[in-house]
């Protein structure tokens, strides 16, 4: 049976499922679909139509499945869609789409304090969004990318799967994946190894990686085998509204090569 506290207020439209537990002064409004295990802390709010899958905990002050900070949006049944085993923590906010494709939040992600993620967004799996910072409208981030604390994303950006944006770094234009970018306006620093490491990329592909960074940087060929190489290929064939944010001068990039 589920655990609601006496003083959560739950909408009738709600759907929790028996093993949720429900916090003290949680509004629960509209059509939410909560799933097993779920567990929402005190003073959490959640607007439908949202989702939240298995074991995903929402803490206190948080505000989830908001209508979208969108002028464009004229109102209606937008959905938000948060996968199982992720923790949005407090006082953050997500909100819904302002059109028919949901906003989502995909499996094992923590979206740290105070972080907003915008309407129609589309996260991955494994992602970690730090305290502060602000997902624009549209962006979408690959699996296992690491966004800093204080980062800001533009609307439209494309961040690569095992990304790292660095803290407080500005970013207007797309992140390829396995890269470290940082500054503002964010420039491609590096290959990211941790996040090479955390996907299982063997220490052997890190080379042609980098390599292939390398090599968007100075206009050529991506060439080379390996998981990274193949995610920067394929990140380069897809559509792209804002472009590949720049990389860093040239007079540092020997040092760079060597990281």
């Amino acid at each position: 049976m589920s655990r609601i506290h006496t003083t959560a207020v739950i909408s009738p439209a709600a759907s929790v499922d028996d093993s949720a537990q429900i916090g003290p002064y949680v509004v629960v409004g509209g059509p939410v679909v909560i799933g097993p295990g779920v567990r929402l802390h005190a003073h959490a709010v959640v607007y439908g139509p949202t989702r939240l899958d298995a074991d995903v905990e929402v803490w206190p002050m948080a505000v989830v499945g908001g209508d979208p900070q969108d002028l464009s949006y004229g109102g209606g049944a937008t959905e938000l869609l948060v996968g199982p085993r992720t923790v949005i923590r407090e006082g953050a906010s997500v909100h819904r789409a302002a059109a028919a494709t949901p906003t989502r939040i995909g499996a094992d992600c923590l979206i740290m304090g105070q972080v907003h993620v915008g309407h129609d967004s589309q996260i991955g799996n494994g992602v970690v969004v730090s305290h502060g910072a602000g997902i624009a409208g549209h962006v979408q981030i690959g699996d296992g990318a690491v966004i800093g604390g204080l980062a800001g994303i533009h609307q439209h950006v494309r961040v690569g799967a095992y990304a790292m944006v660095g803290g407080m770094a500005k970013v207007i234009q797309d992140v390829l994946p396995c890269s470290m970018v940082d500054g503002n306006p964010a420039r491609h620093r590096k290959i990211n190894t941790p996040g090479l490491g955390r996907a299982g990329v063997p220490e052997g592909e890190h080379a042609a990686a980098r390599a292939a960074l390398w090599a968007v940087r100075d206009g050529g060929p991506v060439t080379g085998a390996g998981h990274a190489v193949d995610l920067i290929a394929s990140f380069l064939k897809e559509p792209s509204k804002r472009g590949i944010a720049p990389f860093a001068h040239p007079r540092n990039q020997r040092a760079m090569r060597e990281a």
